[in-house]
């Protein structure tokens, strides 16, 4: 088991830590060694979704529930899921990077799929864009951003709306540890589980203000790995006790064997496309490759989430309870067989800690009109990272409107017209602590592109 600590570090207050490894000391491990703390309650700021969202693609649905086509700030409709921008900046005060990805239901079975009827298309990407004639776009509604052609409804669109933004530059809450603050609340009685930022009382403290909060609890892996598959092939990989519908993200490596962005170029894989099914089956993740047996070898690194989008329980359940093999802090309020969702914090998760973002301008990139790229050095990683990345478009041009987003956005060939400006993406190259974004510029010098980097704890 991993080895938790509640309690009070000198100089710093009260905190809560979780180590992989039961010989690393808690308050003596320096807080930089990201990897060997599974959560650190400190100085670390983490990753959280504001919702999950599955969509049936055959209906028509609107987003936040209760909402209706006149108020809607997201919504599922002929197969495209749209978030509508005026509404989600009110909404989130901010436009939020967006993942999507498609589950078959029952069991949430991942489809990981670049299109292969599509010359280097990327059906989860995410964009809003100048009016143009293609049908994809809703007929060029800019006012709204569009993603997410569901081409297969057994699979359906998953909207992972996390809390990093899109529109505006990330600030830390960065604060100092102050005298007479509570770092860490645990009150049944008041329904309150918080492990403060620095520099606020976890009593008083908003959501954003704390790193754990019984209305917010960042995002947390069970397990993750790395497998090869040979073409029209499945292979089964032992897991372990793994919720049954547990979330599976899957994300390709190139053929150099580094870790690149759903929206790579299909080229630079070792196939011409990547497309896989994974799914927990008992107490194996089971991943198929979908290629046919003609093709080489692709191999996908996946991440099994501490998540299954079913929402919270209700009832009077533990807020602290000691498993076997865990220990679990759980939401106020929730019952006595708790969902995912309803687990703040374990000893079994690990919580990716966000060690590295910032803002690339265009003037960073090198290169030609067809593709230019920026190469940006992160903090040395031993285990492989998740890497969230948007273009903004500055100002007009005759192709894209001023604050234009382009999330894993990657659009070419006569389907959805030509090379449409500011697709990219990015490849990691672990031996170098480097990632490459890239992005086809298209006489288009006006743009940024903003990045976060999450590390996956031992």
């Amino acid at each position: 088991m991993a080895r938790l600590r509640i309690g009070i570090k000198p100089g710093v207050g009260s905190t809560v830590k979780i180590m992989a490894n039961n010989t690393d000391d808690p308050w003596t491990t320096p807080n930089t060694d990201w990897e060997k703390f599974r959560f650190n309650g400190e100085d670390t700021e983490y990753c959280y979704f504001n919702d999950i969202v599955l969509w049936n693609p055959t209906v028509t649905t609107y987003y936040p529930a209760g909402s209706t086509s006149t108020n809607y700030v997201m919504k599922c409709e002929g197969g495209y899921v749209f978030m509508h921008y005026a509404r989600a900046l009110v909404h989130y005060g901010y436009i939020p990077i967006v993942q999507h990805r498609y589950f078959k239901q029952p069991g949430n079975e991942a489809w990981y799929y670049t299109v292969t009827s599509v010359a280097n298309g990327n059906i989860s990407a995410m964009a809003r864009l100048k009016p143009i004639s293609t049908p994809e776009f809703n007929g060029g509604d800019a006012a709204q951003l569009v993603s997410c052609y569901s081409m297969n409804t057994d699979y359906w669109p998953c909207s992972f709306i996390t809390k990093y933004p899109a529109n505006v530059d990330y600030s830390s809450l960065a604060g100092v540890r102050t005298a007479g603050h509570r770092g860490v609340v645990i009150d049944k009685d008041e329904q309150m589980v918080r492990v403060a930022k620095p520099g606020f009382d976890a009593r008083t403290a908003t959501p954003d203000q704390c790193i754990i909060h019984e209305g917010q609890r960042p995002i947390s892996l069970l397990l993750y790995g790395q497998t090869t598959v040979a073409g029209a092939t499945t292979v089964t990989v032992p897991v372990g006790n793994v919720p049954a519908n547990a979330i599976i993200l899957i994300n390709g490596i190139d053929s150099a064997g580094k870790l690149a962005s759903v929206s790579t170029p299909r080229a630079s894989f070792l196939v011409p496309s990547v497309a896989f099914t994974a799914r927990i089956v008992g107490t194996n993740l089971e991943l198929k490759n979908l290629n046919g047996g003609s093709t080489g070898n692709v191999t996908v690194l996946w991440y099994i989430l501490n998540e299954d989008a079913s929402g919270v329980s209700t009832g009077a359940g533990k807020i602290i309870e000691t498993l076997p093999d865990e220990i679990r802090i759980m939401r106020p309020g929730a019952g006595t067989t708790p969902k995912p969702g309803d687990v703040l914090l374990s000893s079994k998760g690990r919580y990716m800690p966000l060690v590295a973002h910032g803002v690339l301008n265009a003037a960073s990139f090198v290169g030609n009109n067809n593709v230019r790229s920026c190469d940006v050095t992160i903090p040395v990683l031993d285990n492989p990272p998740t890497i969230l990345s948007v273009i903004q478009k500055i100002g007009n041009s005759s192709t894209v409107n001023d604050g234009d987003l382009f999330i894993d956005a990657r659009y070419y060939s006569a389907f959805f017209g030509n090379m449409m400006p500011l697709t990219n993406w990015w490849v990691y190259d672990k031996p170098t602590s480097k990632i490459t974004f890239s992005a086809v510029p298209n006489n288009d010098n006006s743009w940024r592109l903003r990045y976060y980097v999450l590390a996956s704890p031992n």
